[in-house]
């Protein structure tokens, strides 16, 4: 399923997304532990999943120390 993120994450008709944030957002898994587990993958799916975690922590990071930034 991850090797195909990247073609299904933005198809309404299906069910491509990973459905981690909840348990990213509460600290139910950590970032790192995923890319553990994404670390012998090699596809485009496995890159883009890699590529919008990364996204997801900088911008949480940004919000973090800069929370005017929400408006």
């Amino acid at each position: 399923r991850v090797d195909d993120y990247d073609e299904e994450r933005n198809v309404p008709g299906t069910d491509g997304t990973s459905r981690m944030s909840v348990h990213l957002k509460y600290g139910e898994v950590h970032p790192r532990q995923l890319l553990a587990d994404l670390a012998g993958r090699r596809s485009a799916g496995a890159a883009t999943y890699r590529k919008e975690l990364a996204w997801r922590e900088f911008y949480a990071d940004v919000l973090w120390h800069q929370p005017r930034t929400a408006r």
